[in-house]
């Protein structure tokens, strides 16, 4: 499953990738760009994509996610901010 908090796109000739909930960028190479944009598009991850190209997504919880995990860990963040007395 894909994350619905990653972002993709170019600047200046590159490409690029943003996971706003694990708060992680990437720059990525043609052919894998290429690979994601499929698989955003098609919105499943491909299991015979490039084997880093999909460690890479995995470490950077791009992929393989669980999205009532998700919410969960950005409600705790929130919450546990609010009493955060540092």
């Amino acid at each position: 499953m894909l994350s619905k908090y990653n972002v993709l796109f170019d600047r200046e000739g590159k490409h690029l990738l943003y996971n706003s909930l694990s708060n992680s960028f990437v720059e990525l190479s043609d052919e894998m760009s290429d690979a994601l944009r499929n698989m955003i598009e098609r919105n499943e991850v491909d299991p015979n994509a490039d084997k880093d190209l999909l460690d890479m997504l995995r470490q950077i919880k791009a992929i393989d996610v669980d999205d009532e995990y998700e919410i969960r860990k950005v409600k705790f963040h929130v919450i546990n901010g609010r009493f955060d007395k540092t």
